[in-house]
């Protein structure tokens, strides 16, 4: 029987190796991009649902009480309804979380709870619970959704989230307004919901300390409030703007609240005190020039001002329930007349 001969099969070269590790790694650069950009579109989606879902729960709450939750609704000394809650606790049944919400009369909190006689509503007790609805899937700044600093001697703990609310749409006044007194301008003309950092890491403003401020807290309350744990809100402070030849004055401590305030009918909070004064509190409408932030590098956040995470846009809630993408190059008239309430004009072409 003969034998049979085989032909041995050679194998890659180096050079062949080489070319096709290239050829993947080309591959890989090209789609990376892209996945990246299916990643980001889809954070961005689920954080417009968030916003779109926050808005639903404005006007469900309006259904019910005929006026929207306010900012906070602080009574103190008034036993049977004192109250310490902000308006994202107050939306909290209306996202599906009225569990905890319950949760205000039962736990403890780092020695906070719910006080006893005379509460109606506490809400420190709660806040150390990241919430889904009040988290952008884009905002990776704090992956703990805790803020550090509150763990120190400056209050409870608190968890962060990557929204505020506008200041004068949900007066922060235990008698706030009905629709059609909060958006005269109209509700799809008009910006309730905006996007902060769940931490704005700002080193121009605080240098090395900035890992124990602005941070965003969702269930932030009046007596905590202060420069360590700032209401979740925007359109606090404020410049005055020109539009058209006339100057508009902004923000909710320069347009709402008289001076002196003899009635106190102004809503200053337990904590807060005139130093700085308060017309400078923010986040502000806006700036200087600068409207708000997009993905402002780490040390480099802004914080008297709104910061987007996403890539070239500012995702706001209107108050008709909708989102909308709003692109940095907007003019500031344009944008603090969407925000400001008072400013009783139509809204520019860029809108």
């Amino acid at each position: 029987m003969s034998a049979r001969t085989r032909k041995s099969r050679p194998g890659f070269t180096l050079i062949e190796l080489l070319v096709v590790i290239a050829i993947i790694a080309v591959l890989i650069g090209l789609l990376l991009p892209a996945v990246q950009k299916v990643r980001e579109a889809a954070a961005r989606m689920q954080c417009s649902n968030n916003l779109k879902q926050l808005g639903l729960a404005t006007h469900n709450y309006h259904d019910n009480f005929q006026k929207f939750p306010p900012m906070t609704n602080w009574v103190n000394n008034k036993p049977g309804s004192n109250r310490e809650t902000n308006i994202f606790y107050s939306l909290l049944p209306y996202i599906e979380q009225a569990n905890l919400q319950a949760l205000n009369k039962t736990q403890k909190n780092q020695g906070y709870y719910f006080p006893g006689a005379g509460w109606t509503d506490y809400c420190v007790d709660i806040g150390q619970t990241p919430v889904k609805t009040f988290l952008c899937p884009s905002d990776g700044t704090n992956a703990s959704h805790l803020d550090a600093g509150s763990t120190d001697n400056y209050g409870p703990l608190y968890a962060t989230g990557s929204y505020s609310a506008n200041v004068k749409i949900f007066d922060p006044n235990p008698d706030s307004r009905s629709m059609l007194q909060a958006m005269p301008n109209g509700t799809s003309n008009s910006i309730i919901f905006g996007h902060r950092l769940e931490w704005c890491d700002d080193q121009n403003n605080y240098g090395t300390d900035s890992k124990f401020f602005g941070y965003n807290d969702w269930d932030a309350t009046p007596d905590q409030t202060g420069t360590y744990h700032p209401l979740a809100g925007f359109g606090w402070g404020g410049n005055t703007i020109t539009i058209n030849g006339v100057v508009y004055k902004t923000g909710y401590f320069s347009t709402r609240c008289p001076n002196p305030d003899t009635g106190k009918v102004c809503y200053k909070g337990p904590n807060n005190t005139l130093r700085n004064p308060l017309t400078n509190s923010f986040p502000r409408y806006f700036n200087g020039s600068l409207p708000f932030q997009i993905q402002p590098r780490p040390g480099t956040c802004d914080s008297s001002v709104l910061a987007s995470p996403h890539t070239g846009t500012m995702t706001v809630g209107l108050g008709d329930g909708s989102v909308r993408s709003v692109s940095p190059g907007i003019s500031l008239a344009t944008w603090v007349t969407a925000c400001d309430p008072d400013i009783a004009l139509p809204l520019g072409s860029d809108w």
